[in-house]
């Protein structure tokens, strides 16, 4: 996503903006915005080894976008977080 494209191996810079777009998203009361920065900081909680961090993060966007309607990317993030409990990690 754009946020990687611009900041390819700075995981602190990358959580930052993720963490800026979901305050605006959650001030305009945008769920499907707010998980998709969900979906971006889970991401960069993967890429630190943080996996308990990224399922939360997943399971905060699983909800938001369930409710949007997004039940493409829903299924994508519930695939992802099975991966990284079965001991396999992937980024959705």
């Amino acid at each position: 996503d754009i946020y990687w494209q611009q900041a390819t191996g700075e995981i602190d810079r990358v959580e930052q903006m993720y963490r800026r777009a979901l305050d605006v998203y959650q001030l305009v009361g945008d769920e499907r915005g707010s998980g998709a920065a969900y979906v971006g900081l889970g991401r960069a909680a993967v890429k630190r080894g943080e996996t308990t961090q990224a399922v939360a993060m997943w399971s905060a966007a699983s909800e938001l976008l369930r409710k949007s309607g997004c039940d493409d990317e829903v299924e994508q993030l519930q695939g992802a977080i099975r991966q990284i409990w079965s001991g396999g990690v992937r980024v959705a």
